[in-house]
């Protein structure tokens, strides 16, 4: 059999399914041993397995060089029969096909490796990190401050503190970000510019143009973007506009699926992934139960990040709830002031003890506004003893603790004064709007 006899019948095999590339057609056997490395990138193992298999048919001196050229892949599949099963095509008939090889490596052979940090203790190397929030916690301007850090080579804001000031700079690296939410034309170039971003290393496809909806998890399209520009972060804000059609983000099965291709183009082109989620909206909920639409998504990442606000006016954080690469990192408190971010600090606390709070509060605040309004409605005709005020206040069902809120409230507000009068058992206690003068002499403000 020559080479092209050879060649001609592989392809005519195995060209339905498109795992042999066109250079194999050709009748030149030195056009085919140059064309084996592109080749080898992608070609299916039980492919390669099978060619090494037919190759036994060859003769002469054509068998000889290709048995060297195939040395290692011989070494390793040579003992491996091909495994043939039957399927039911299309069209209803049954055909055989090869199925994969059964090669398995024994753990002897595996490599120890420890974790690569992008950004230490909190988004691994080559793997994806979610970051999820309420709308309006600035998950948008936390990523641009990290898209920021990485295209200039500057630290970032998640590591204020742990690195020293004179620790040397980073080398700038290429991210690649899809937003389907904010223009890069009106919003996002605006926002990592203010950051800091070296914009020559940010690369996008704008929502605007027709090529946006070919980004999906599992496309092509997506891969070619990779292999291309091999970024070191590629941001995806948010999830569900790079989800297929077809699946259905509440289908575990499907969403680990259609997620799975990112593990593999982390190793394959060296970016790391970053995924925007909108957490649910359910109250009382926290950590893995406050990502919206699917659980396989916070199993698959492997680091989780919670953005929310705290109780604090203009003060938001950011709670590292997973990592599969060590113990979560401190909780980094932020605020946003005209598009950039502004690190305040660290805690000990996470997602559950910022949402438990503002719960609790959002509970509370009906209560004590309607407490206030009690209290203004009581004095509008003039100063009152404290007691007094109390007793109305317990007719009313106020707790003590909810009538205590609202005096410290409309104190601090400016729209009530206390004061006391006399000594000893004979000492009282007022309180009045702020406006009103005393008719008795305070002894105490």
């Amino acid at each position: 059999m020559t080479i092209k006899e050879f060649a001609n019948e592989v392809t005519a095999e195995f060209e339905e399914s498109k795992m042999v590339p066109a250079p194999l057609v050709e009748d030149n056997l030195l056009l085919i041993l140059d064309n084996f490395d592109s080749l080898n990138e992608y070609i299916e193992q039980d492919v390669l397995s099978a060619l090494l298999h037919r190759m036994d048919k060859l003769t002469g001196d054509y068998k000889e060089i290709i048995d060297l050229f195939f040395e290692n892949q011989r070494r390793n599949l040579a003992e491996i029969e091909p495994v043939q099963e039957t399927v039911t095509s299309e069209n209803g008939k049954l055909h055989t096909v090869q199925a994969p090889n059964v090669k398995m490596t024994t753990i002897d052979n595996v490599e120890e490796k420890e974790p690569d940090w992008l950004i230490t203790n909190y988004i691994p190397r080559y793997q994806i990190t979610s970051l999820a929030g309420d709308g309006g916690s600035g998950k948008t301007t936390v990523w641009c401050a990290l898209a920021a850090a990485i295209s200039s080579g500057s630290s970032s804001f998640l590591t204020e503190e742990m690195v020293p000031e004179d620790f040397g700079a980073a080398k700038p690296e290429k991210v690649m970000f899809f937003s389907a939410e904010d223009s890069a034309e009106y919003t996002l170039r605006r926002r990592l510019r203010k950051n800091g971003a070296n914009l020559q290393n940010i690369l996008s496809i704008d929502i605007a143009d027709d090529r946006f909806k070919l980004v999906k998890f599992n496309s092509p399209f997506l891969e070619a973007l990779l292999k291309e520009y091999r970024p070191a972060l590629c941001i995806f804000d948010p999830i569900q506009a790079f989800v297929p059609p077809e699946i259905h983000m509440g289908d575990r099965n499907a969403m680990r699926n259609c997620l799975a291709p990112l593990i593999g183009y982390g190793e394959k082109y060296g970016t790391t992934f970053l995924i925007v989620e909108h957490a649910n909206k359910q109250s009382g909920v926290w950590g893995r139960k406050r990502i919206a639409d699917s659980a396989d998504i916070w199993d698959i990442s492997r680091s989780v990040i919670m953005a929310g606000e705290t109780n604090e006016k203009g003060i938001r954080y950011l709670s590292h709830e997973k990592s599969n690469y060590g113990p979560t990192a401190s909780s980094i408190l932020y605020a946003i002031d005209e598009e950039v971010i502004r690190y305040k600090g660290r805690t000990d606390r996470k997602d559950k003890d910022f949402v438990t709070a503002v719960d609790y509060s959002t509970r509370q605040a009906p209560q004590r506004e309607e407490a206030e309004n009690f209290i203004l409605e009581f004095l509008r005709d003039g100063e009152k003893e404290v007691s007094e005020l109390d007793d109305m206040a317990a007719a009313m069902s106020i707790s003590k603790i909810t009538l205590k809120r609202a005096k410290t409230q409309l104190r601090q507000g400016g729209k009530i004064k206390t004061w006391s009068s006399g000594y000893g058992k004979g000492k009282k206690f007022y309180i009045s709007l702020l406006d009103t003068p005393p008719s008795i002499q305070p002894v105490n403000k």
